[in-house]
């Protein structure tokens, strides 16, 4: 088979799709996504005749790309390219949101413990985003990937509804691919709990009700109470055992820190209410368990724009400043 060099073709044992550089009959040298691949004659074809030869199976490859998961709620999509020698180069890895309501979806990968994916983003009811190409020997590097979503209510306030960390190892995985759901869609979900079942609920259709009011009358709004609450709150909490609970002796350091942690939270979440934008929490220095369950805690909150342990001239080292979003 004699192809020109410049010619589009597809190395059949990857799906590798790309344009011969180099061709002397036998060995092909074939430019794709930037990398040079070596293949044999018998083993590449030009994409033009690929397609004809597999246009049969052209309603089954729709078939496939079109199957949407079953399932409510959040989803991780693997879906597997088609490939003329049945094996596949990479998995398209994506998720969607098919739940009753627009999400913050925020996603991470690990690979050996190191960061290699994140995605942040909002989501409307039924959207689905792409997160990141996965290699099948991607699996020996100990994936590991976690998923954050939360929501807002009638009030604005962001809640979060599923939290989820998934680590896939090489049986799980050969299992999954052998399975008759991959078998059968050349894709494998993965569903991420969601802690709110209403999100799973199509809500059921009302009549509306008639007016009650006339639409020309100006309706009188009071004031929020939230202004002044904004104007009273200070814009730091010291954590100190002392400074929470004076009589606090007869505490474990276990029911200490549980109590630190939750004045914390409290705060922070009345903090994020009012809108203020940068607030101080006055931890200390100590052993610094307080210090890790605090950033432990600030990750979860998707207003939290930014925070430090920088010196600081009102509390030297012993806070952590946070920076909310408007």
């Amino acid at each position: 088979m004699s192809i020109p060099v410049g010619e589009e073709v597809v190395i059949l044992d990857s799906g590798i799709i790309g344009v011969i550089q180099y061709y002397d009959g036998n060995t092909a040298c074939i430019l794709a996504n930037g990398e040079l691949h070596q293949a044999h004659k018998k083993d590449i074809a030009r994409t033009n005749a690929f397609g004809v030869i597999n246009k049969p199976d052209a309603d089954k490859k729709q078939s496939h790309e079109n199957t949407l998961p079953q399932q409510r709620g959040v989803i991780i999509r693997w879906k597997a390219p088609e490939s003329p020698s049945g094996s596949w180069p990479h998995f398209e890895v994506s998720i969607g949101n098919y739940t009753e309501t627009e999400l913050l979806c925020q996603y991470q990968l690990w690979l050996n413990e190191e960061v290699h994916t994140t995605f942040r983003k909002s989501l409307a009811k039924g959207a689905e985003a792409f997160l990141h190409l996965f290699k099948p020997d991607q699996i020996n590097d100990r994936p590991v990937w976690s998923i954050q979503c939360w929501k807002k209510d009638a009030q604005g306030v962001t809640i979060q509804v599923a939290d989820q960390e998934m680590k896939l190892r090489a049986k799980q995985y050969v299992a999954r691919i052998q399975s008759p759901e991959f078998l059968n869609t050349r894709q494998l979900l993965f569903e991420v709990p969601v802690t709110d079942a209403s999100l799973l609920q199509k809500p059921v259709a009302e009549k509306p009700a008639l007016p009650q009011f006339d639409f020309n009358q100006k309706k009188k709004v009071e004031q929020h109470h939230e202004v002044l609450q904004k104007a009273h709150m200070s814009d730091f909490i010291d954590l100190h055992a002392e400074k929470l609970l004076p009589d606090h002796r007869h505490l474990s350091a276990t029911e200490i820190l549980t109590m630190q942690v939750h004045s914390f939270k409290n705060y922070l979440e009345k903090a994020i209410r009012l809108r203020m934008h940068k607030v101080y929490i006055v931890h200390g220095h100590g052993k610094g368990v307080l210090k890790q369950e605090i950033e432990k805690a600030l990750k979860k909150y998707p207003e939290v724009s930014s925070y430090n342990n920088d010196y600081n001239p009102r509390f030297g080292f012993g806070a952590t400043e946070i920076i909310l979003d408007p």
